[in-house]
């Protein structure tokens, strides 16, 4: 198709012209043909009156309404002033309206109400470290208490004591962006409406010890048993409590930034009039500690600040060789490395696979460091099958037994030898000959294990025990050779000298006057300074009178000595 031109032209005229060509003012108006005057108006009403309607825009009503606000205008402002009120309590009634029928605008935009939050521990798997939390209007309300989370488990329909299914689990730095509302205590706490947000102090994660404590451990240096050798010796002060320094974990106001202080814990011990036995460690309290390591480093900057120094915590402190709380030497942290400082014997409890509670150490020297005490009760034997003598009984912690079979007062000395299960002493009986001017003449035999020990200190360490007096009328070839009592005495000490004579001059000189006529060795006018040992109860002596120092009746006892048995000391 050819290209075409076509030309556009628009004619305009200039105001001036425009005002010289065209006549604007107005020359004619309508005019009424009657002229306008108040009968008219009458006259025009009343013949429009039965025309116009009763109610309605353009009414008799309106006429009245607009005629009586032109008489009054007060009650008018009066009307203006009650609907204005009725309209605003419309709008109130229409906000609860919208409220009822419409999701809670406090309503957390991830997790509704009525959600149940779980926040899980490192390591754990989801496990019930702590209860779980609620949705409510927006923040979350922690369960104080196992038995009210099940009452709302219960009333949603879901299975109770159940941590796992239709709960959300959450990590700590999640779980704290949340904000927390009022804890719920009680059932009351069930029905609450506008909840208050709070600013909870967390310990989450954590673990709860239930944690006891024995006393506070102390030690000495002692000499080994018979060996001269010297080792340490752990006791326990049954009287002194337990000190714990804790790790507690918190955010701060903001909600988010994670801290940790230090929170000193008291444990009181079993006390020294509770009878302990061997992991008897009394009342057990219960310690929430964290389990983010990372989390409680503000709270060890404020121990080496603050608390390094202070007692119990700067003095020495027994520590088992393998604790399980703290740091170790490069920096790592041990099992629970919230404990930042411990102070005494303590010990934790744990579940094992069968639900069955078991006590563990928590600190302080290690079980193979404390003696292995045997029983004191007698039921201990030696290698003669005899019961064990015992001096001054304490039990594995440190604590005096209230039995102690044959404590009757002997020295350190000789209860060294009657630590030694091997002593002669624990011998049932002995069957000793003697000799007399190198001729062997006799023998005599008698008991030894419970009989009285002796000794002259001053002569000799040896300790006796008599086995027999006999009088002895010998002759070499018809010429008399001895004639008198012999007295023959063991020693208790195990060497190669078990047989110790003594004949009738060296038997006063450390026994004074004892033999007496009806040579018989004479117990009651021994020296009393040389009377080591009384004997066990009811034993009868070897002197062949059945006396004895520790008779077999109220008289005589073999856990201390009765005012009867003190006489002849």
């Amino acid at each position: 198709m050819a290209k075409q031109e076509i030309k556009l032209q628009k004619r305009v005229i200039s105001p001036k012209k425009a005002n010289s060509d065209y006549n604007k003012d107005f020359k004619e108006v309508s005019q009424s043909p009657k002229p306008i005057n108040d009968d008219i108006i009458i006259d025009t009403y009343k013949e429009v009156f039965y025309n116009t309607p009763k109610k309605g825009k353009l009414s008799h009503e309106s006429i009245i309404e607009r005629s009586s606000n032109f008489l009054y205008p007060e009650r008018a402002s009066i009307i203006e002033a009650k609907i204005e009120t009725r309209q605003e309590k419309i709008k109130l009634l229409n906000k609860q309206l919208f409220k009822l029928s419409s999701p809670s605008v406090k309503e957390h935009p991830i997790y509704p109400d009525g959600t149940f939050l779980k926040i899980n521990s490192p390591n754990t798997s989801g496990t019930n470290i702590q209860n779980p939390y609620i949705m409510q209007d927006g923040v979350k309300r922690y369960f104080a208490d196992d038995y009210l989370y099940n009452i709302v488990r219960k009333a949603f329909g879901q299975k109770e004591q159940d941590f796992q299914t239709d709960i959300i689990h959450l990590s700590l730095q999640d779980a704290i962006q949340i904000p927390d509302g009022e804890e719920i205590k009680s059932s009351n706490d069930l029905n609450k409406k506008n909840i208050t947000t709070i600013d909870r102090i967390e310990d989450i994660p954590s673990d709860t010890l239930e944690i006891s404590c024995v006393g506070r451990e102390q030690t000495d240096y002692v000499d080994k048993e018979l060996g001269g050798t010297w080792f340490e010796k752990y006791s326990i002060n049954l009287d002194e409590d337990c000190s714990l320094l804790v790790a507690e974990t918190y955010y701060d106001d903001d909600g988010v930034t994670l801290l940790s202080r230090i929170k000193e814990i008291k444990i009181p011990s079993v006390g020294k009039d509770t009878e302990v036995n061997h992991v008897y460690t009394g009342a057990n309290i219960s310690v929430p500690m964290s389990t983010v390591p990372e989390f409680i480093e503000p709270a060890y900057l404020e121990y080496q600040n603050n608390w390094i120094t202070k007692e119990p915590y700067g003095s020495l402190v027994f520590e088992d060789r393998d604790k399980i709380w703290g740091k170790f030497a490069d920096g790592t942290y041990r099992k629970f490395p919230a404990i930042i400082k411990a102070v005494g014997r303590m010990y934790y409890k744990i579940s094992d696979q069968s639900g069955n509670s078991m006590s563990k150490l928590l600190n302080g020297v290690g079980d193979d460091y404390l003696p292995d005490v045997p029983n004191h009760d007698g039921t201990t034997k030696s290698e003669f099958g005899t019961s064990m003598i015992y001096k001054d009984c304490f039990n594995k912690f440190g604590q005096s037994r209230s039995f102690c079979f044959g404590d009757l007062k002997q020295d350190a000395p000789l209860q060294r030898y009657l630590n030694n299960p091997s002593c002669n002493y624990y011998e049932k009986n002995a069957d000793k000959t003697f000799n007399i001017a190198g001729y062997k003449i006799g023998s005599i035999s008698g008991d030894v294990y419970g009989q009285p020990i002796f000794s002259d200190k001053s002569i000799s360490s040896s300790y006796l025990v008599l086995l027999g007096v006999r009088y002895i009328n010998f002759k070499v070839y018809g010429k008399t050779i001895f004639e008198g009592s012999v007295s023959l005495f063991k020693k208790i000490k195990n060497d190669s000298d078990n047989n110790y004579l003594k004949v009738e001059w060296n038997i006063n000189s450390w026994f004074g006057s004892s033999i007496k006529g009806d040579r018989h060795f004479d117990y009651k006018n021994v020296n009393p300074n040389f009377i080591q040992y009384l004997g066990l109860k009811g034993k009868s002596l070897n002197d062949g009178k059945g006396f004895s120092y520790n008779p077999n009746n109220e008289n005589g006892s073999n856990d201390g000595l009765t005012s009867y048995m003190k006489q002849w000391l």
